[in-house]
């Protein structure tokens, strides 16, 4: 119960991380996926409600404007993640996350390590396409589509440039598959 539980499930969380889903910026954020699903299992409240993240994160990045590996915040940074969670496993795909790993271990590009933004563009176009929805509007709001150049500091120095280049074949990418737009508004989903 309480830390105790997030404390073990984040360190094992880190244990199952994998590249595609842990692209530079992310060594702190994408495994407490884990966390809080474990925290759930276990009866434990989301520490994202508990320290208000949800306000906090749309503050900061969509209010903000700022590109959405630009917060330094961790738990910033879980917040949409954990948003797509909890639409997608109450809008049939009770296996969001076990479905995106399998999908970026079959179809992510090896890309030499996490030094590359290319793998948060496959991250997205796996969360479209495992649900088959048009999450673009999603990531949109959240900054993942923000253009420039980044410098990110996460146990090691990341240096990323997003080209409108690299926005465009994305959103092409999505719409060229024709998917249907969520039912809701998932950013601004809180527990």
């Amino acid at each position: 119960k309480g830390d105790a539980c997030w404390g073990f499930s984040h360190e094992v969380g880190h244990v199952m991380q994998m590249r595609p889903m842990t692209w530079g910026g992310m060594t702190e954020v994408s495994n407490n996926i884990f966390s809080l699903q474990a925290a759930a299992k276990t009866g434990n409240e989301s520490r994202l409600k508990r320290q208000d993240s949800y306000d906090k994160a749309r503050k900061e990045i969509i209010d903000g404007k700022i590109a959405y590996l630009q917060s330094k915040d961790v738990f910033n940074k879980l917040v949409p993640l954990w948003q797509l969670h909890l639409y997608f496993t109450e809008n049939g795909h009770p296996d969001f996350y076990p479905d995106v790993m399998e999908y970026l271990r079959n179809n992510a590009g090896n890309y030499g390590g996490n030094k590359t933004i290319k793998y948060q563009f496959e991250f997205i176009r796996a969360c479209c396409d495992v649900t088959k929805t048009d999450l673009t509007d999603f990531f949109e709001k959240w900054g993942f589509f923000k253009t420039g150049q980044f410098h990110i500091g996460d146990y090691a120095n990341y240096d990323f440039t997003v080209t409108p280049e690299m926005v465009a074949e994305t959103k092409k990418w999505i719409a060229d598959k024709a998917y249907p737009k969520p039912k809701t508004d998932i950013a601004g989903i809180s527990e």
